[in-house]
């Protein structure tokens, strides 16, 4: 595997601006993926909390697109979410908005400053990053220690499937523009 994912001349992420009509495109797009797939997965008995879909686009938004679309996905999506199924309900939507924004943080200075570099360790690093700040934030306002804890447990396939499905997606991405 390729330490820097790079396409020609542009590294991960391509920031886009508001300027672009592709910022709209990936946001729109990104925002409906991160309503649909959580639906999906709760339509499957409830697997939301373990495969952790409302994060999924966020991020990789992040690593294609940049912290403008990110931001904007991350703040949407779970409100839009919300609003139309329910889901997620009560403290929780503050936690998964709390979690959204710090993917966006975290992300966004990693990708901004190592340019593709290390990306898989990025992705890690973000992944673990929100779990611990999402751990704290829990117990802090949501539910105690050993809840939230339990939580961070039952989501170990969601952090995987975003750890090499973003990364995977990257990768194929950056073969394809070659």
């Amino acid at each position: 595997m390729e330490a820097t994912i790079t396409t020609h001349s542009h590294a991960f992420p391509r920031e886009l601006a508001p300027r672009e009509i592709l910022f709209y495109v990936a946001t729109v797009a990104f925002a409906a993926a991160n309503v649909v797939a959580p639906l999906l997965c709760h339509a499957l008995g409830g697997a939301g909390p373990v495969f952790l879909p409302i994060y999924f686009f966020t991020l990789l938004g992040v690593f294609l697109f940049g912290w403008r679309v990110a931001a904007i996905v991350a703040i949407a999506s779970p409100l839009i979410s919300a609003a139309l199924t329910g889901m997620p309900e009560g403290a929780m939507l503050g936690a998964v908005l709390f979690k959204s924004a710090a993917i966006v943080a975290l992300a966004g200075t990693l990708a901004n400053a190592l340019r593709g570099k290390f990306l898989f360790l990025q992705i890690l690093t973000v992944i673990a990053g929100t779990q611990l700040l999402g751990l704290a934030f829990e117990t802090a306002f949501v539910r105690s220690f050993s809840e939230a804890w339990n939580g961070v447990l039952i989501a170990i396939p969601g952090m995987l499937i975003q750890l090499f499905g973003v990364f995977a997606t990257c990768v194929l991405i950056a073969r394809f523009k070659k």
